[in-house]
């Protein structure tokens, strides 16, 4: 089920990441200078002839900093804490840059996203 594996990997940042506050989907936050922002999106669930359910989603991060410099600097960061990563139910592939590059969100904060394909076993 996605919420387990949503459940599992927010349990896993807040045992493991101490770099920044981090804001979950849902839950109000109060930014600081620097944050990362975790968002699921379901992508597919499918199933094969032994009849077990796949289900795929993708795991958004976003880093926020005060430079475009230190915002990229946040992500590798993350990437590095989160690339294939093996949890007890799921795993993720690698980071891949969401395509719109660093953005300017005119608060003297700049936001830069990459994504995670999550897959996981029903």
């Amino acid at each position: 089920m996605l919420y387990t594996t949503k459940r599992e990997i927010e349990q896993y940042f807040i045992d493991n990441w101490t770099a920044t506050p981090i804001q979950f989907q849902g839950v109000d936050f109060d930014s600081s200078d620097k944050w990362i922002s975790l968002a699921f999106i379901p992508v597919d669930r499918t199933s094969n002839t032994c009849n077990r359910v796949f289900e795929n989603s993708q795991l958004k991060i976003l880093c926020y900093d005060k430079s475009p410099t230190l915002a990229i600097k946040l992500l590798d960061e993350v990437n590095t804490f989160f690339d294939c990563k093996s949890l007890s139910t799921c795993y993720s592939g690698t980071g891949n840059a969401d395509g719109l590059g660093v953005q300017d969100l005119l608060n003297n904060t700049y936001e830069v996203a990459t994504l995670y394909e999550v897959n996981n076993i029903i």
